[in-house]
């Protein structure tokens, strides 16, 4: 930028650079401005109109863009404060500072909901909102409130086909802890009921949420492994009759069955069902029903399944490396191909991956329900009815549309009779958005050099910055 062309150059170091290099030197400071800040035949006034930029400013009161530093250094307030925001800004940021809960009340609060004390509404078992205490207002009768949203109930919206185990439940934040605060997974446990899952309860709640997570329910676990410890039942034994599934009503079993036999003691029959072929394919150089890899399918494999199918993950835990062999080997080629395989399907050929929905508690609180808390209590579900403190609300609001405080005619701040705040129908209350937009409002009256003096000064400053 041309402001800064004529700083002198200092030799300076970079982060961690072992030599230095010329660089101006942005901390010099020349006084030209503080010398007639308050001579206001150099200046006049002006007010910034909303969304105009300072260097817009510039082009338009000086013709060029270059004077736009002249603003920040006649002006303290926008040193500090900066420039002044659009309206939409000041929305947008009063939201952002401000995203609590207000409730007001007429009872006695002094001996009770205290900063950091959480409070909550509803049933003692199963709040609809739940919050902290971030603030006491004794003067107003008024508490700030952080809303915590924690998963209170998972509706299932699908129950579901196929499932003979209990399924992993996920709740996930797709926004991970991009969020003001971590987030803390909330956990669930199904119920499964006929093949479906019939329900799942929350067990824990969560924190960090700002909106409803994802719950994902783990696919069925639709093979029926008992049936596969079976057939390899069948393999180790060599038995000489068609298995159960063959039979039908029609069917009749032969009376001689010995044309049936091979060598190895199987039916000819059995041998030839996509089963058998499964269950002997090589896979990783051993056969898929060899899941303790001992060389050859035994009465090993077919316990080894059924203890995985009667607890998965107990078995999983303690015989890792068999268990994804059987879930790998096994369990994913039936799901994949389940139409060849459908005695290997419980409940018919059909499965389907059940959905639920997670509900939050509520982001709001309700005026015609008391507020429950206790003194040095941060987990709601340590509030009982030995500790409990109540208060009855007499409004709830958003933090930035709340009242922050109210005024008389002279614009000074004033009190309100907390316990009857019919008193402040005598004053102007004005909201935590109001006092920003005035702030802001504020900043944008502010003092511009003429055109004349502007000139003069960027000349002098350019000349004394080269001097030095």
């Amino acid at each position: 930028m041309a402001f800064f062309r004529n700083f002198p150059l200092i030799n300076y170091k970079f982060g961690d650079e072992i030599d230095p290099a010329a660089f101006q030197n942005l901390s010099v400071y020349v006084d030209l401005i503080d010398q007639i800040v308050n001579d206001a035949s150099f200046y006049e006034t002006y007010t910034i109109i909303d969304g105009e930029r300072p260097d817009t400013l510039s082009q338009k009161l000086y013709d060029t863009t270059d004077f736009y530093w002249t603003f920040y250094l006649l002006n303290d307030k926008l040193r500090r404060q900066g420039w002044p925001l659009t309206y939409q800004e000041v929305y947008s940021k009063s939201k952002l500072y401000y995203p609590n809960q207000v409730v007001t009340t007429e009872d006695v609060i002094s001996d009770r909901m205290f900063r950091g004390d959480i409070v909550y509404q509803g049933s003692a078992s199963n709040p609809t909102a739940i919050g902290i205490i971030q603030e006491k207002n004794l003067d107003l009768g008024k508490i700030v409130i952080k809303p915590v949203l924690e998963v209170r109930s998972i509706n299932v919206t699908n129950a579901g086909a196929g499932y003979t185990q209990t399924p992993n439940i996920t709740i996930f934040d797709e926004h991970g802890n991009k969020h003001e605060e971590t987030i803390v997974a909330a956990t669930g446990v199904a119920a499964v009921s006929s093949g479906t899952v019939s329900s799942i309860a929350v067990s824990k709640g969560g924190s960090g949420y700002e909106h409803a997570p994802t719950v994902t329910i783990d696919d069925p676990l639709v093979v029926d492994f008992e049936q596969v410890a079976s057939d390899i039942d069948i393999i180790v034994a060599g038995l000489a009759e068609r298995p159960r599934w063959f039979l039908d009503a029609t069917t009749t079993i032969p009376s001689d069955i010995t044309d049936l036999i091979d060598s190895d003691g199987l039916s000819a029959s059995f041998k030839a069902t996509a089963y058998y072929s499964l269950l002997t394919e090589i896979s990783d150089g051993f056969q898929r029903g060899d899941v303790t890899r001992t060389g050859q399918i035994d009465a090993a494999d077919a316990a080894a399944i059924r203890s995985y199918y009667g607890a998965p993950d107990t078995y999983a835990a303690a015989n890792p490396t068999i268990a994804a062999r059987i879930r790998l080997g096994l369990r994913q080629p039936i799901l994949n191909n389940e139409s060849e395989y459908p005695l290997y399907v419980p409940f018919g050929s059909t499965r389907t991956i059940a959905t639920a929905t997670a509900l939050l508690s509520s982001s709001t609180f309700n005026s015609s329900l008391p507020l429950i808390t206790a003194t040095g209590v941060t987990d709601w579900r340590d509030i009982n009815i030995t500790n409990q403190k109540s208060i009855a609300l007499k409004s709830t609001g958003v933090q930035y549309d709340a009242v922050h405080h109210y005024e008389n005619s002279s614009g000074e701040w004033v009190d309100i009779d907390p316990f009857d705040q019919t008193s402040a129908a005598a004053y102007t209350p004005v909201t935590y958005l109001e006092r920003i937009e005035k702030q802001n409002e504020a900043l944008k009256e502010i003092n511009v050099l003429k055109p004349d003096v502007a000139i003069q000064i960027y000349g002098e400053f350019q000349r004394l910055l080269r001097e030095r």
